[in-house]
């Protein structure tokens, strides 16, 4: 399948669950013009129409948004606060948003392959490796590895909530990976310093054609534009007063 019957078939997906979420599914079917036993079977994975039929019924979808189910998702589903977790518990359908958006994203820029950190964006990548065949690497947390390169990363999410833990990633060694056009994935901008963590270690070798996020916070987005020389993509960006609350609610 071509890259952008993918990037169709995820926007149909994504729509087609974001409609399903806040409509009965026989209302649905109707606004279709569909028997509910079919828009059930496209729903569960049963049948999947044909590209012809998802162009047809995107035309009818388009008006779901879903920036907004995404951001309350991933705030609150089983974590009180942002978290890949929350969309993989709660609202798993929106995980085909997730990719639409970095699929349209990735489609010009062209990377063959991308670097990552363990954790949401890891999941993100590894679809994405499955789809587009980009090769993925990805960086341990808090940890040092004979054979590979370890490098301090002060300011990731639990930087958040104690500024005393001292953070690590542990790469491969550069002069291992192969590739040439890299593409930086990450699930949550907390401080920004995860993505430049990985931009630093990556620019001397690789051509960084962008930075794709699910979500980020305003200062932290803020610092990735002003570091990284590459186009930078967040779906969703928290205002930092929310992050100021969460960190009252650790105390």
């Amino acid at each position: 399948m071509s890259v952008d019957n993918y990037i169709l078939s995820e926007e149909f997906y994504c729509r087609l669950g974001i409609a399903r979420s806040s409509m009965k599914l026989y209302d649905l079917a109707k606004m279709l013009e569909l028997d509910s036993s079919v828009v059930s079977k496209y729903i569960h994975g049963v049948i999947e129409p044909s590209n012809k039929r998802k162009r047809i019924l995107l035309d009818k979808l388009r008006s779901f948004d879903y920036i907004q189910p995404l951001s309350q998702c991933i705030s609150s589903s089983v974590y009180p606060f942002p978290e890949t977790n929350n969309i993989l518990h709660g609202c798993p359908h929106l995980i085909h948003c997730v990719l639409y958006e970095a699929m349209v994203f990735m489609r010009e820029l062209n990377p063959d392959i991308i670097f990552t950190i363990e954790g949401g964006g890891l999941f993100i990548a590894s679809i994405l490796h499955y789809l587009t065949k980009a090769k993925v690497v990805y960086g341990l947390r808090d940890v040092i590895v004979s054979g590979g390169h370890s490098v301090s990363s002060n300011g990731s999410s639990l930087d958040t909530w104690n500024p005393r833990v001292k953070r690590y990633i542990t790469f491969p060694m550069r002069s291992k990976i192969i590739g040439e056009n890299a593409l930086i994935i990450d699930d949550i901008a907390w401080t920004g310093n995860t993505c430049i963590t990985i931009y630093k270690y990556i620019k001397k070798k690789f051509n960084v054609k962008g930075v794709f996020l699910i979500a980020s916070f305003e200062s932290a987005l803020k610092r990735i534009y002003s570091e990284v020389n590459a186009p930078v993509k967040s779906i969703i960006v928290f205002p930092d007063s929310y992050r100021v609350k969460l960190q009252s609610l650790a105390e």
